[in-house]
């Protein structure tokens, strides 16, 4: 299932977004996120642990599964290239 959605929190933990798309807890998911830079990809998959219905959309807290520590550092940058 393909689904738009808009991310406004990530960690090295997980990551939340928004969406108008339905999306079951504990639903399973790959995802390819951008960390600032075009070129600056993240191959991981999501477990969905949390939903929240809005008015006209739904608000999903995902955790990581399997993200490799090798991963962590990019995030980390990226979460830091965030607060300047």
């Amino acid at each position: 299932e393909e689904a738009d959605i808009e991310v406004f929190d990530i960690s090295t933990r997980g990551i939340g977004f928004y969406s108008t798309s339905v999306l079951p807890l504990n639903f399973y998911f790959n995802a390819k996120i951008i960390l600032g830079e075009p070129d600056n990809l993240v191959y991981t998959v999501v477990k969905i642990v949390r939903i929240q219905k809005l008015e006209n959309t739904f608000v999903y807290g995902c955790e990581f599964v399997g993200l490799p520590e090798i991963l962590h550092p990019a995030f980390k940058k990226y979460e830091e290239s965030l607060s300047e």
